[in-house]
């Protein structure tokens, strides 16, 4: 009898867990929804890499974005289809000319296509002993990420965060790579001019 309920035990522990796995790649769909439709956002981009740790921070909000990084700052705003960038030198904003909006998707590396692979849950699966989500290893993920060669994607999310670590390699050198999506809807960019 004992061993008939040990095995009736073992059947129902692997059906949850397969059932919890499952249900628990939609909180990455879900995130997903929630960034698409979010008004605004902070991403918090954390570069260990030689030694050295490089963090940057994006705020957006509508039509506005504050940029801060480890050696520059500045600020954009988009206003009938051009973009205005003021960059900080010192304790100085300078104004650029405004760009067609047309040509910054040309300039900007981060494809809408890679980050909804990156944010698919079909490409990941649970795993208890890391506490989040690892990519299978047949995903359909990109291979590079912000010009970067990317591997080793783990996300994890809390519903209302969302962090992405992964490996980076560019010309032989690694980085470990985190960014974190947060503060949805509750982001607030005030221009400095």
């Amino acid at each position: 009898m004992k061993k008939i309920n040990l095995c009736i035990l073992a059947a129902v522990v692997l059906l949850l867990s397969f059932c919890l796995t499952a249900c628990n790649n939609k909180e990455i769909d879900e995130f997903y929804d929630k960034i698409v439709s979010a008004d605004s956002m902070e991403i918090v981009i954390e570069i260990s890499t030689l030694g050295n740790d490089l963090d940057t921070v994006i705020k957006m909000d509508g039509d506005k974005i504050h940029y801060k990084s480890f050696d520059k700052e500045w600020c954009s705003y988009y206003e009938d289809g051009y973009m205005y960038m003021y960059l900080k030198e010192g304790s100085t904003w300078k104004k650029y000319p405004e760009t067609f909006v047309g040509e910054i998707d040309k300039i900007n590396n981060v494809k809408e296509e890679d980050f909804k692979k990156i944010l698919n849950g079909k490409n990941y699966k649970y795993s208890v002993k890391e506490k989040a989500y690892v990519a299978k290893a047949n995903a359909d993920l990109p291979a590079g990420f912000w010009s970067m060669a990317a591997s080793d994607y783990v996300l994890r999310t809390d519903g209302e965060s969302l962090e992405i670590a992964y490996v980076s390699v560019v010309n032989g050198v690694r980085s470990d790579v985190k960014m974190t999506i947060k503060n949805l809807n509750e982001t607030v960019v005030e221009l400095p001019f």
